[in-house]
């Protein structure tokens, strides 16, 4: 498997925190197929069908920054900078919307 990891420093109190993981996760699902759920303060991320098959996931909410992490099966390795791109984009946008991210 791939590892991808990309972080985003934040600042916002926890429940506004984990509302903007739930919109990143939302977007992530529409674009990858991923379901989602909470596991404490980590949100967990999987797909199990369509072209992101295979392809699960974290993110983590920290006291200053957000990290998320996907493990890539190697089949899909060629996506890895692309998933890893666009999931740092989003996260950016999703955490800090003057970012200019995606």
């Amino acid at each position: 498997m791939a590892r991808i990891e990309t972080q985003c420093a934040q600042t916002l109190p926890h429940s506004e925190a984990r509302q903007r993981a739930e919109e990143f996760a939302r977007r992530m699902a529409e674009q990858f197929g991923l379901a989602w759920r909470w596991r404490g303060d980590v949100l967990c991320f999987a797909a199990h069908s369509g072209v992101a098959r295979g392809i699960h996931g974290e993110l983590a909410i920290g006291a200053d920054d957000v990290r998320v992490t996907l493990q890539v099966p190697l089949l899909l390795r060629l996506l890895s900078r692309t998933l890893g791109e666009k999931a740092g984009a989003l996260l950016r946008t999703t955490f800090d919307p003057d970012s200019g991210g995606v």
